[in-house]
């Protein structure tokens, strides 16, 4: 079974790599989204596993808490990335699964692996 990944991310040439790099590992992007509110409307069509999400969209709504949401109401698995190391920090001591900015490729793709088995046990 092919894992799907929504990405969430305002910078539109980082969503792009980062699309790239999700399709370059084996999983299938079912889009790319700027706003909560456009990740929320991708995720009601497709059910992703895994949602890479910016701490900070456009929308104002903080990226913790769209990972709420797409936890509470799908059970999707969260990656979360910033630039802000405090936001990281946070994120992490709550037991989120996190990745700096500047991204790096391999790093990423090992929490990806990690947040797939965490998915795949929690069914």
């Amino acid at each position: 079974m092919t894992v799907q990944v929504l990405i969430a991310e305002d910078e539109p040439a980082l969503a792009h790599e980062l699309g790239f790099l999700m399709q370059s590992l084996g999983y299938d992007v079912i889009g790319l989204a700027e706003t909560c509110s456009e990740a929320i409307a991708l995720c009601e069509k497709t059910r992703p596993q895994i949602a890479l999400i910016d701490v900070e969209l456009k929308d104002g709504m903080a990226g913790l808490r769209l990972a709420g949401e797409l936890e509470g109401r799908w059970g999707t698995m969260v990656v979360l990335v910033a630039a802000d190391a405090k936001r990281l920090q946070t994120a992490e001591t709550a037991g989120r699964l996190v990745s700096p900015k500047p991204i790096d490729d391999v790093a990423l793709g090992a929490l990806m692996r990690k947040a797939q088995v965490l998915f795949e046990a929690a069914q």
